[in-house]
């Protein structure tokens, strides 16, 4: 018993730390379910290449990992809504243990006021683990985003077949529409995240480079309060984009000029501060390159 339980833990004997001990035992466990309200892991480097497949005894292992702190949560707090979001839910799907946790939310949840949603970039992927159908045909409220390379094949283990398989191939993949079902009704809706809303979006939606642009932000701030740098991330987002540019020693200095005059407007509203920043960097531009002309 020993031996097997020492590859999860960090003290595995004789000055050795378990391989697998960064599952499960943390140098200092920071989790207390009676404080804490939110929970979230990036698993992006489990998911990638294959890892649930390589390593399964430790993929499920964590995953299980994850259940139990959100039902630990959940029990400090009883009757409060619990919204659980899996993305790629093929990965709890691939074991009988997550699959059943996922299953006993989707039954039973309701009553304990829990919500779970699922995701993924691959329904395919979902519909070959072994425990997908049992789960699937008990969604209630499927919604489907663009996707032209969509197989007609695979789609019709989901119910998608003939008008709303079309539905799902034809949408543009920047559209930002979707097809909702429940029961026997279908809908085509939009997310219209245009206009003021735009402004936003970085903050709702991360990329590679407004990942990067947030990093350069807070260490130029020199801090990682959210209450100061998340305003300044997204001037300084619109200013970049404004600019056209990926360059910080092009987009920064802007965005120091486009700060300072946001808060001597004292104002977060985009719509006043972006459009006399745009005019007053303007007339400056045109002024430094007539001094350089001269």
């Amino acid at each position: 018993m020993r031996t097997r339980l020492s590859k999860w833990c960090r003290l595995a004997g004789e000055g050795r730390v378990g391989q697998y001990a960064w599952v499960l035992d943390s140098p200092v466990n920071q989790f207390d379910a009676q404080t804490y309200r939110r929970l979230a892991f990036d698993c992006t480097q489990l998911l990638k290449n294959n890892y649930a497949e390589k390593h399964p005894e430790v993929m499920e292992a964590f995953l299980n990992t994850l259940f139990y702190m959100k039902r630990e949560m959940h029990q400090a707090r009883p009757g409060n809504l619990l919204l659980n979001v899996v993305a790629e839910y093929w990965a709890p799907l691939s074991f009988k243990s997550t699959a059943d946790a996922i299953q006993e939310v989707l039954q039973s949840g309701r009553m304990r006021g829990e919500i779970l949603i699922m995701d993924t970039q691959y329904p395919e992927q979902a519909l070959a683990t072994k425990y997908a159908p049992a789960v699937i045909q008990q969604v209630i409220t499927p919604i489907w985003l663009p996707n032209k390379n969509a197989q007609a094949k695979s789609y019709a283990k989901f119910g998608v077949t003939g008008k709303l398989f079309e539905a799902v191939r034809a949408m543009g993949k920047l559209s930002r529409e979707m097809v909702v079902q429940q029961g026997h009704q279908t809908v085509k809706l939009k997310m219209e995240l245009g206009g003021p809303l735009k402004y936003w979006l970085p903050l709702l939606s991360a990329t590679e480079m407004n990942l990067s642009v947030a990093e350069r932000i807070r260490q130029h701030l020199g801090t990682t309060d959210p209450t100061v740098w998340v305003d300044a991330f997204l001037v300084a987002e619109a200013v970049r984009q404004w600019l056209n540019t990926d360059d910080p020693a092009v987009w920064l200095p802007a965005f120091d000029y486009a700060e300072n005059l946001r808060q001597s407007m004292n104002t977060r509203d985009a719509q006043r501060w972006l459009p006399a920043f745009q005019k007053a960097w303007k007339a400056l531009q045109e002024h430094n390159e007539m001094e350089n002309a001269s």
